[in-house]
């Protein structure tokens, strides 16, 4: 039950901002739709992110299901290259390879997905990982002082 129920709040709330995007409210305040026509302050109190990026992917596909394959499959490609790059400061490029395919089969993804339904934990961890493709100076400073102060806070959006 608390699977299905999380998968609609997302696609639910996904949707509302998706409206709300289209009317061209950037970042609303109150969604209409959820509860029932009664609305939600979610946007408020939870990060964002997953919701534009489904949106983002419902405007480009045309429908959600679509939209959402898009994004997951987007921030699985990301979270991959992530692992590898971040993986490629420590040993030689042919074992960094086996970190990002190790990234893209784990089993805890399956469980994010089909029994928990934690698709902004899953898209948390791809950005945490995804970090080490956008450091600016040295590739061995994998602590994040290479990075803007706006990628050290990207966890916090999903």
């Amino acid at each position: 039950m608390c699977l299905i129920t999380t998968i609609l709040q997302t696609i639910t709330i996904s949707r509302s901002l998706f409206d709300a995007l289209s009317h061209g409210e950037i970042y609303p305040g109150w969604l209409s739709t959820p509860n029932l026509g009664y609305g939600d302050v979610v946007v408020r109190f939870y990060p964002p992110a997953l919701y534009y990026l489904l949106a983002a992917g419902r405007a480009l596909a045309g429908n959600w299901y679509a939209a959402t394959l898009i994004v997951i499959a987007t921030l699985s490609a990301l979270g991959s290259l992530g692992a590898y790059f971040w993986a490629r400061c420590f040993v030689p490029r042919n074992v960094a390879v086996w970190a990002g395919v190790f990234y893209a089969l784990m089993p805890y993804h399956l469980s994010e997905f089909y029994q928990a339904a934690q698709l902004a934990e899953f898209a948390a961890g791809a950005s945490c990982s995804s970090r080490s493709l956008l450091q600016s100076e040295s590739p061995t400073k994998v602590d994040g002082a290479t990075s803007p102060a706006s990628l050290r806070l990207m966890p916090d959006l999903f």
